[in-house]
């Protein structure tokens, strides 16, 4: 595959809410989408070894959830209040492979307002969440069927495995812009899909050691907590995206059950399981390349953060080849980097730097430098103009001073998305994309989602802008005086708030967290 590759992103999910309706005598879920369940289920409990050892996926409760409409329940322990125990009765629409399963079902409330495919703590209890096919705008079922592996296996791991920490504040230090960071990051990429491509042992072995050789040349140039985060998402969606890639593998050679088979047809064919693997080294070698579009950008967070599921997930399937008990050292803490590393003999760095040399002159690394730092120039200028939607952007700027609330340290918001957060300078980073929202003690604040907040962690401020005209502002914080402030999507509730005027068309708000 060459060119862009494009994929529309959404912060919690990954595909929209249909239209919500039906009579309320219905199922709120589609029952094909407890099929998909089941047959998730069944296929890791068959196969759990080859998946991954110790993943129970059939004791991990699950909710199908369809926002708005309603969700149902299986294999709780103890379901919380609203949940009513499934008549099978009286709700014919229940597959008959399924009438066995413990199901609890609550319509009109969902724990969730849009779909999501994640882990939840539901009445105390790690819970699977999966969408309704339902609720998709587009339901690729192929898709969904593998998601139940792979949200499943993070709610398994979380509890059961010492992956390596990350902070995904830390995302916004990576260096995406810098062209030799890119050029070492393309010739990883390529050796890692031959090396999981490779037809022999050696010569996957010869391959991940070019890999081992660039990405340590590519790290050299990168800050030690940028490292850490990338360590840490190649082991947490990597990992994830490994089981599912896995699960994918073994329904191309033996097809799904048939209870689902005659539910949805489509899926009977094992092309659609088998070409799942191919997608996914495809999909690498474009983030590799710097060609894998998220809403029409090829820099930045959100393709930063996609690449460790396609990494992660190819890294594991070479440790399958030259790694022992690979599986048994990440659960102890282990990354991936460095099992690589110990699986390889752990290769000195002047072997492997003189491999990196010969394979950089091969590929032409200074033209491909060159070719970086071309591509790299737009993706700085649209960056910069993003900045400047708050630094200098249309409304007004509002600053929210918190420095008597917290004197120091790093400002984690409680609510903001990974795949919207940028560096802006060595103590300042910017969100963006959905409502971002801060505590500070007694004090609390949401950011409009538009054009989104700048951290200083420095001067200790927030700062964003809202329509609304400043005389209007000073007066509603004033009113207000903090207390339950809304104004054009900006909203406080404090204390103690004072707002003055802080040169044209900008005001600056004191927080205090008494009166």
């Amino acid at each position: 595959m060459s060119g862009t590759t494009g994929v529309a992103l959404l912060f919690v999910s990954f595909a929209l809410a249909t239209a919500s309706g039906g009579a309320a005598d219905e199922l709120p879920v589609d029952p094909a989408s407890l099929l998909l369940w089941n047959e998730a289920v069944g296929l890791v409990t068959a196969h759990e070894a080859e998946i991954w050892p110790g993943y129970r996926l059939a004791e991990i409760p699950a909710l199908v959830t369809h926002p708005k409409v309603g969700e149902i329940l299986l294999r709780h322990p103890a379901p919380p209040a609203g949940f009513t125990k499934m008549d099978f009765a009286k709700e014919p629409a229940i597959p008959e492979a399924l009438r066995a399963e413990p199901m609890w079902i609550r319509r009109g409330t969902t724990v969730f307002e849009i779909p999501q495919e994640t882990s939840t703590s539901l009445g105390g209890v790690t819970t699977l969440v999966v969408s309704d096919r339902k609720a998709l705008a587009s339901a690729d079922d192929a898709w969904c069927l593998g998601t139940v592996v792979h949200e499943g296996f993070h709610a398994w791991a979380g509890t059961r495995m010492k992956l390596a920490p990350s902070n995904e504040l830390d995302l916004s230090d990576f260096p995406d812009l810098d062209p030799e960071v890119n050029a070492h990051l393309e010739l990883e990429g390529r050796a890692l899909e031959a090396a999981v491509r490779a037809e022999t042992a050696d010569e996957a072995e010869e391959q991940l050691v070019l890999f081992l050789a660039e990405r340590l040349r590519r790290r050299a140039r990168m800050p030690a907590n940028a490292i850490a985060w990338e360590d840490g998402n190649e082991l947490n969606e990597g990992l994830a995206t490994y089981v599912e890639w896995r699960a994918h593998d073994l329904w191309g050679k033996q097809g799904v059950g048939a209870p689902l088979a005659a539910a949805l047809p489509k899926l009977a064919d094992k092309k659609v399981f088998a070409e799942r693997g191919e997608q996914i080294l495809l999909k690498l070698r474009n983030l590799a390349r710097g060609t894998f579009s998220v809403n029409g950008s090829e820099f930045g967070p959100a393709t930063v953060r996609y690449r460790g599921y396609d990494f992660g997930a190819a890294l594991g399937r070479a440790l399958d080849r030259v790694g022992a008990d690979w599986k048994g050292e990440v659960a102890r803490g282990a990354t991936l980097t460095d099992l690589l590393r110990a699986a390889l003999g752990a290769p000195a760095d002047a072997e492997l730097a003189e491999r990196a040399d010969a394979f950089e002159k091969e590929a032409g690394y200074a033209a491909l430098v060159l070719a970086k730092q071309a591509k790299a120039k737009d993706a700085l200028a649209e960056r910069e103009r993003r900045i400047a939607t708050v630094t200098a952007g249309a409304g007004t700027r509002v600053v929210l001073d918190f420095g008597e609330l917290s004197k120091s340290g790093t400002v984690s918001p409680t609510s903001y998305t990974p795949f919207g957060i940028l560096h802006v300078d060595d103590h300042r980073r910017m969100f963006f994309m959905v409502p971002v929202s801060f505590v500070f003690g007694a004090v609390r604040i949401q950011t409009p989602e538009s054009p989104g907040v700048i951290v200083d962690e420095s001067a200790r401020t927030l700062t964003t802008r809202v329509a609304l005209a400043p005389e209007a502002l000073i007066e509603a914080v004033t009113k207000s005086d903090g207390h339950e402030l809304a104004a054009a999507g900006l909203r406080i509730d404090a204390p103690h708030a004072t707002a003055t005027a802080d040169g044209e068309n900008a005001i600056r708000i004191a927080l205090t967290g008494v009166r």
